[in-house]
């Protein structure tokens, strides 16, 4: 948090989205909006936001990309945990990533025998001159006809600088 006064959070610039019903995401390893989590930035505005995503049912098979899209010219960090079912050394693994819609990737090679997992993330955004939407976006790492679920359930919980 920035130590200078009279920067902090107040609690009407809190959000809170969820989904409301499964979003199936198949053969496709780009990343897209998850609908319903998203919120609208305004010019030079600066957001804190957490997520958890409840994700399965075939990791081993299609893996996980996770990642964030946003106003040209803004800077984000974008971090997260994956906690899978099937817990192995390789298996576990936090990523980060600061370069709008490129995402964070849990590939196949590492989710051996995993069916669900839950990610829990972290994002920073500083906007730049132009407003317009922070989207969540998710995919399947290696493009596959089972389906990857990003279940109801999944929320995003977004803060304001003032």
């Amino acid at each position: 948090m920035n130590s200078r006064p009279g920067t902090g959070f107040r609690g009407v610039d809190t959000i809170v989205r969820r989904i409301e019903t499964d979003v199936s995401i198949v053969s496709n390893n780009t990343l897209a909006g998850v609908p319903g989590l998203s919120f609208s930035i305004n010019p030079f505005e600066e957001w804190i936001a957490s997520f958890i995503l409840d994700v399965g049912a075939a990791l081993a098979t299609t893996g996980l990309r996770v990642g964030v899209n946003t106003p040209a010219g803004a800077t984000l960090n974008l971090t997260g945990a994956l906690e899978p079912d099937v817990l192995a050394a390789l298996n576990l693994s936090a990523k980060r990533t600061t370069a709008i819609a490129t995402g964070m990737d849990w590939v196949i090679a590492t989710q051996a025998g995993v069916g669900n997992a839950v990610v829990v993330g972290s994002l920073w955004v500083r906007n730049g001159a132009i407003p317009g939407l922070v989207q969540l976006q998710a995919a399947q790492s290696t493009s596959s006809v089972t389906a990857l679920l990003v279940r109801a359930g999944s929320i995003l919980t977004a803060q304001r600088f003032v």
